[in-house]
């Protein structure tokens, strides 16, 4: 082990070179930057600083910080949870302010570095089995968001039969599918963009489901909104039902969607009052779909081809905004436009028939401009490369690819300590989820494998408790996960006898049902996090926040249990603790 202070390489072992006097130094504080260069892997580390004098205060964003009450001169810096490993021969660097009264120099008399190192071998990692658990636990919050008539094989038991009138209103079954967030709207342009993301996971990433035994789990979760979806698409009369339920009237509401009692009326779009955006996301669902289901089942996936292919024909000769007839603009306006799901649905479409006319639209869609968000809203990047994997001399396309992966990886806010990559305040953790499938799906078609795999797990490891908080932000899983998520049903008695109101949302308490595998919206770009039923920026829940996370987490699981070499991965989450499987010991 060698230590730097600003320039000078200093062995740690060699006692001569302390006294070290900090050179930076004005009236009342001083700045120090150590940095070590380990020669063994690191899986925590704490360093423990003696000063020449006594010191009020420091300072440092990085690191864990701690005083001994009876010595003003001693204070122990310790790894954050999210930086605790480094490879042997990775510079580490502790930077601090100081607060010391007076002007006069100011040393460090003594430094002892504790290392817990594994002897070489890698940290233990957020495992497989942690993963996997995850993911089996995704799936379970989808099965919490169904509507309709549920299965003999419910597995959520505080959830029952719900909205089975849904568009009586217009005389057609529309029952099924998923209820939004914590609400109980059904939102098909969301819905069916998580519907597709879901699908492309399960394409891409298989092996996982299979690893973690969620294989027939996953595909009865897809076969839920896509059954509703299908009822959605009257290709008889060219009309397609887009939603069911008025969101303001849902809102004004807090009951679960077993009480309702509010008339939940259903809105389409047709030839004459189109809707290209979401016909064209639920066009692009039963295409991909339609893939993920060719080896399951044959007659299904060939159904969803054929609905696939009249919807698209709709959505793109009958041009126009879905909510200019559908009451959803103050929910989920397409800001984006209709051409990036235009582009995204002729890319699958080519992807599950490999016909040359969806190439043709696919390409006459695209866009070649850099994008900042992959999302329910904008689906430009996943057109991109989709059509890369299907032309991967498109070197353009490729640069679309690599400068939105990189923008996330270098550019973009990152929270000070831990590194999550935060787009936006509303629901942060799925749009860097969301940015992780679109690396990870990269990765997999060739680009940038090691690189772009070791930014989409430090996101989603950073998701699963590996942040300044030492928290999980998926209910039921891991460390202090959230409790009090936005979510109507879940905050109430799963006795469906007892009312469920205003005063359900106003209890400060946890929520009386556990909502198990929801990705919460999670924290702002400075870490911070409320666990407040109140705050749906951060603490709301919605199938497209699981959607891109799912999916990155069949990936990981199918790296891991692949025994793929893809880089260091962090540690895993024990109880209340980091487990750190390592020897332990001090250099001076």
């Amino acid at each position: 082990m060698s230590v730097i202070f600003g320039v000078f390489l200093l062995p740690l072992a060699v006692a001569t070179n302390f006294p070290y006097t900090i050179p930076t130094r004005w009236n009342g504080g001083v700045a120090a930057n150590i940095c070590a260069i380990p020669d063994v892997k690191l899986c925590g580390w704490e360093m423990k600083l003696v000063f020449s004098v006594n010191v009020v205060s420091i300072t440092s964003r990085d690191f864990l910080l701690t005083q001994p009450q009876s010595n003003r001169s001693v204070y122990y810096v310790k790894n954050q949870p999210c930086n605790a490993e480094r490879s042997a021969g990775q510079e580490l660097c502790i930077g601090f302010n100081a607060d010391v009264p007076g002007s006069s120099p100011v040393e460090i008399s003594k430094l002892v570095f504790t290392k817990t190192s594994s002897d070489g071998q890698p940290c233990p990692a957020t495992e497989s089995v942690a993963y996997a658990d995850v993911l089996a636990k995704s799936i379970l919050f989808y099965e919490a968001q169904r509507s309709g008539h549920l299965p003999s094989t419910n597995r959520i038991p505080w959830r029952a039969d719900s909205a089975l009138s849904d568009g009586s209103d217009n005389n057609r079954d529309l029952t099924g599918g998923w209820y939004d967030a914590g609400d109980n709207v059904k939102f098909n342009f969301p819905m069916a963009w998580s519907t597709t993301t879901l699908a492309w996971g399960l394409i891409q990433f298989k092996a996982g489901y299979q690893a973690a035994g969620e294989l027939t789990n996953v595909y009865d979760s897809l076969r839920w909104p896509l059954d509703y979806l299908l009822k959605c698409w009257d290709s008889d009369h060219n009309e397609y039902w887009a939603q069911v339920g008025d969101g303001h009237a849902d809102h004004s509401q807090w009951t679960r969607p077993e009480n309702m009692t509010s008339a939940r009326p259903s809105y389409k779009v047709t030839i004459y009052s189109p809707g290209s955006d979401v016909t064209g996301e639920t066009a692009a669902a039963f295409a991909a779909a339609s893939i993920a289901f060719r080896s399951e089942d044959q007659g299904y996936s060939s159904r969803l081809l054929r609905n696939a292919r009249s919807l698209y024909d709709f959505a793109y000769n009958n041009r126009g905004t879905y909510t200019n007839s559908v009451p959803a603009g103050d929910f989920y306006n397409s800001w984006s436009g209709f051409k990036d799901e235009l582009c995204w649905a002729a890319a699958w479409l080519y992807k599950a028939t490999g016909e040359t006319v969806y190439e043709q639209r696919a390409m006459e869609l695209i866009s070649y401009n850099d994008q900042v968000e992959f999302s329910w809203d904008n689906k430009n990047v996943g057109c991109q490369l989709l059509m890369y994997e299907a032309n991967p001399s498109d070197d353009s396309l490729k640069a679309r690819v690599e400068n939105f992966v990189n923008r996330y990886r270098s550019s973009v806010t990152k929270t000070p300590t831990c590194g999550l990559t935060w787009h936006a305040s509303w629901g942060s953790l799925r749009y860097s989820a969301n940015a992780a499938l679109i690396a990870m799906v990269a990765a997999d078609v060739g680009i940038e494998k090691t690189l772009y795999r070791q930014w989409a797990l430090s996101q989603i490891d950073y998701m699963l408790g590996a942040n300044e908080a030492g928290r999980s932000y998926v209910i039921g899983y891991g460390n202090h996960p959230p409790q009090r998520p936005h979510h109507r049903a879940s905050s109430c008695s799963s006795d469906l006898s007892q009312p469920c109101n205003w005063n359900d949302f106003n209890n400060p308490g946890p929520n009386q049902n556990v909502l198990t595998g929801a990705l919460v919206g999670g924290p702002d770009n400075e870490g911070n996090y409320a666990d407040i039923r109140s705050d749906y920026v951060r603490n709301e829940v919605a199938c497209d926040y699981n959607a891109g996370f799912q999916s990155v987490l069949a990936g990981m699981t199918d790296l891991h249990f692949l025994s793929a070499n893809i880089g260091t991965f962090r540690t895993i989450v024990i109880g209340k603790n980091f487990l750190y499987l390592c020897d332990q010991s001090t250099y001076f």
